[in-house]
């Protein structure tokens, strides 16, 4: 069910604050405690109808988010216009995985989804069952080898926690079953994949056949994704501690305890872990040893996952903010601050960082550091990712390249009465393209909450 737009209605760009009036601006918030370089770190604002949770993927000049709706954005990078969405019967509560001019995620409503990325037609959809309230796939799907990679969450004594299908027809490959569901997203490395379940196991299974090669048991469940650098496979759990196992035995090589249970997922950087923990900190930790290097304390919950870009780690939070932190310090930088929690990852391109926030809005902020998220979690695309990732590499060499073309429209029939946005916004046929009396409306609004966003920002 999908509906293409091109128009400002749902964005609000920089431009906007500039057009506006800078010396309003100024006069307005008189003696505030917003610098100007927080002012103008928004590019623009995307906004929908429910919570983002899930990561930004971003692939060329789009990004792509789900949001509580059950609704998949893909949105210009540049100005924040909406490209397309596709509506879903559930929640879509992970991040898009973008491979070969296609989208693959998973919805509550138990199916994962293909779609044409330039369209946002549907090209197949897979489902793992009957749909059960607040069950489905909340995993973020692994493109590699040719087949689709995700965990399922089910309401039975055991059923098939993990599934791996065909990428190109959707039919299924293999399962593996598990005693609990599979929230967490898979990573692939060297042909095995690693993925944890709520039972509390860490699961090493053959790629081509799902077949099981070790476990490795934690005392609760593992909510957290995992991640792998040299050999060791890092991951969270709920039972308060960030563990390092050996990626070929399965074999414990340290483990880190916190003060609460560990759901973000992990990501790894020149020697040094980062990950966040429901006791409100951030943690760096010696990839090695599993020594603490420092602790960044915030004002709540980090179940966002960490993304480094230049020395700088970004990470959300429950209390609203979005953190940039000194990668070697552990010092705080800056912060933003939005109207609801973040539980989404940044993801972070040329510069701009992309952060979802239960408010739902999508934010675009200038990070004033260059190039794009580094770091294990998005390299191997577990939870979002972008263009230069490099599992994408190895993916394309073992499948011929797609080209991402609008033609492929065609392709596919798209009834009218599936075509759903959650907004249900008509264009009106005489506007001016790009400025009608919408825009105009949506702009003095978006404009509204942006200077209260600055204002309540407690900036540093």
């Amino acid at each position: 069910m999908t509906k293409q737009r091109r128009s400002s209605l749902k964005s609000t760009r920089r431009t906007l604050i500039k057009t506006v009036g800078v010396a309003g601006l100024v006069t307005t918030i008189g003696s505030s405690t917003v610098s100007a370089q927080s002012n103008d770190r928004v590019e623009w604002v995307f906004e929908t109808e429910n919570n983002i949770q899930t990561p930004p993927t971003i692939i060329g000049s789009n990004v792509f988010i789900g949001n509580w709706a059950g609704a998949v954005y893909a949105i210009d990078s540049a100005t924040g216009n909406e490209i397309w969405s596709f509506q879903t019967n559930g929640s879509v509560r992970a991040a898009p995985t973008v491979v070969d001019g296609r989208v693959y995620f998973g919805s509550s409503d138990n199916n994962v989804y293909c779609l044409d990325a330039a369209s946002g037609n549907e090209i197949w959809k897979f489902s793992t069952g009957e749909v059960l309230d607040r069950e489905g796939v909340n995993s973020s799907p692994m493109v590699t080898g040719g087949m689709v990679l995700f965990g399922n969450r089910f309401n039975t004594d055991e059923d098939s926690g993990i599934y791996a299908i065909d990428k190109e027809s959707g039919e299924e490959n293999w399962t593996f079953t598990t005693s609990e569901s599979v929230t967490a997203s898979p990573t692939v490395v060297d042909e095995t994949v690693f993925i944890g379940g709520q039972d509390g196991i860490l699961n090493a299974l053959d790629l081509d056949t799902g077949s099981r090669k070790w476990i490795f048991e934690t005392e609760r469940a593992i909510i957290s994704s995992a991640t792998v650098v040299d050999g060791t496979v890092y991951v969270g759990s709920s039972d308060n501690n960030l563990y390092a196992v050996d990626a070929e035995t399965g074999n414990e090589r340290w483990v880190f305890s916190t003060g609460g249970p560990v759901d973000s997922s992990p990501t790894a950087v020149d020697e040094t872990v980062f990950v966040g923990s429901s006791d409100g900190n951030l943690y760096a930790v010696d990839a090695e040893t599993g020594n603490e290097q420092w602790v960044f304390t915030t004002n709540d919950t980090v179940q966002s996952s960490p993304t480094v870009v230049n020395n700088t780690v970004f990470v959300g939070n429950r209390d609203k903010n979005l953190y940039a932190v000194d990668a070697e310090s552990g010092t705080e930088r800056w912060r933003f601050k939005t109207e609801g929690s973040i539980e989404s990852s940044p993801t972070v391109v040329d510069g701009t960082v992309f952060v979802g926030s239960d408010d739902g809005n999508l934010y675009a902020l200038d990070t004033n550091v260059s190039d794009s998220s580094g770091g294990s979690r998005i390299d191997l695309g577990t939870l979002g990712h972008h263009g230069n990732s490099s599992f994408l590499s190895s993916e394309m060499d073992s499948s011929e390249e797609k080209s991402v073309s609008s033609e492929n429209e065609d392709t596919k029939e798209v009834n009218s009465s599936d075509n759903i946005t959650p907004n249900n916004e008509e264009e009106s046929s005489d506007s001016v393209p790009g400025f009608g009396i919408g825009t105009g409306i949506a702009a003095v609004g978006a404009t509204s909450y942006i200077l209260k966003s600055w204002l309540t920002a407690d900036t540093k």
